[in-house]
């Protein structure tokens, strides 16, 4: 069975339905048992931050519940998870939101999925340092396209 990792903006795209067929499929493959798919809670958060900037608060409410029966499987942001995202974030100068969905990705074997163009969801690795993604990463365009 493979494992992946949604990011902010992937889930966002899918809630919003400006890029959702992807994420679409993948939650519907999910269903079927084909793939455990993840979110962190922190990256959970933040799509609902944003969200609220989006929509008037009865919407938001019910676009919410919706998103209790989706087949993601939340985990929470533990210390280690958090101290590891720091350290990717100090050493490769990318986001937060990017460095848990990443360090989150790393911790349960999982491609990392993402909403933002790859490479540029990260930055390039700082001279002498080692690139921040130990595991696969795939963005929305290539799942589409099939790429991944």
């Amino acid at each position: 069975m493979s494992r992946y990792v949604l990011d902010t903006e992937a889930f966002m795209l899918y809630l919003t339905g400006e890029e959702g067929g992807t994420v679409h499929r993948l939650l519907r493959e999910a269903e079927a048992g084909e793939h455990d798919v993840v979110m962190n809670v922190y990256n959970l958060a933040e799509a609902c931050v944003a969200l609220a900037d989006r929509f008037a608060p009865e919407e938001l409410d019910g676009l919410l519940r919706a998103t209790e029966a989706l087949p993601i499987r939340r985990v929470s942001a533990s210390d280690r998870l958090l101290f590891a995202a720091a350290n990717l974030r100090a050493m490769h100068g990318i986001s937060a939101e990017t460095a848990i969905a990443m360090a989150t990705a790393e911790q349960e074997g999982a491609t990392l999925v993402t909403g933002k163009p790859w490479p540029a969801a990260t930055a390039p690795p700082k001279e002498g340092l080692p690139s921040p993604l130990a595991r696969e990463a795939v963005t929305l365009e290539e799942m589409f396209m099939g790429l991944a």
